[in-house]
């Protein structure tokens, strides 16, 4: 009898794989901005040491590709959007900071507005850490110090990024908001990346 969970499973990590030797087969010594604001160390055992990451489990891959679907939805919305508005847009675009190391995708830049955004998926927990009355964007700095890493290329490359926001998506009810992030965190980001360059030059990190 055919099991067509187990289809849909094994076409997941078929997408994984090919994500994976489309976007970071033979990159494997970059830095990923997706780690930024981390501990040092697990980029050192990830990118020196280069230790496997272990497997997930079929229910959260399915998670992994409700995300990578909410994302592609949206991407191709604001795409749409440009051509018919003739805007300039950057969409899920290769960036690389070689001074530090680092390499990765951003999900948006509409550049006619210097708007720079990253969409987040997110279950209902994180949701409420987020924004409910006890919540707090501190929760979700990491991603803040990500879209830095993604403010940080631009302003190498001479664009003036004037807004930073990310875009949450609620995987348990389809709320949605936007976070409007400092541009500060531009700054932020350049010194984690140069304090994870510099504890790298002497093995592993405190």
């Amino acid at each position: 009898m055919i099991d067509l969970f187990e289809i849909y499973d094994n076409y997941i990590l078929d997408k994984r794989d090919e994500n994976y030797e489309k976007r970071y087969e033979g990159n494997d010594d970059w830095l990923h901005a997706s780690g930024a604001g981390m501990c040092v160390r697990k980029h050192y055992y990830a990118y020196v040491e280069k230790l496997p990451t272990p497997d997930k489990d079929s229910d959260t891959m399915r998670l992994f590709r409700l995300g990578d679907l909410v994302h592609t939805d949206m991407q191709k919305a604001l795409q749409l959007y440009a051509d018919e508005n003739n805007l300039e847009v950057y969409i899920e675009t290769e960036i690389t900071i070689p001074r530090l190391n680092v390499r990765s995708f951003i999900d948006a830049m509409i550049v006619e507005d210097g708007a720079l955004y990253d969409i987040k998926t997110c279950n209902d927990y994180k949701w409420q850490s987020l924004f409910s009355k006890h919540g707090s964007l501190d929760n979700a700095r990491n991603y803040m110090v990500q879209l830095g890493t993604y403010g940080l290329y631009f302003r190498d490359n001479g664009m003036d990024i004037k807004k930073m926001s990310l875009l949450f998506y609620n995987k348990n009810d389809s709320r949605v908001k936007e976070a409007k992030v400092s541009r500060t965190y531009i700054d932020t980001a350049e010194r984690y990346w140069k304090k994870v360059k510099e504890l790298f030059k002497d093995g592993l990190p405190p």
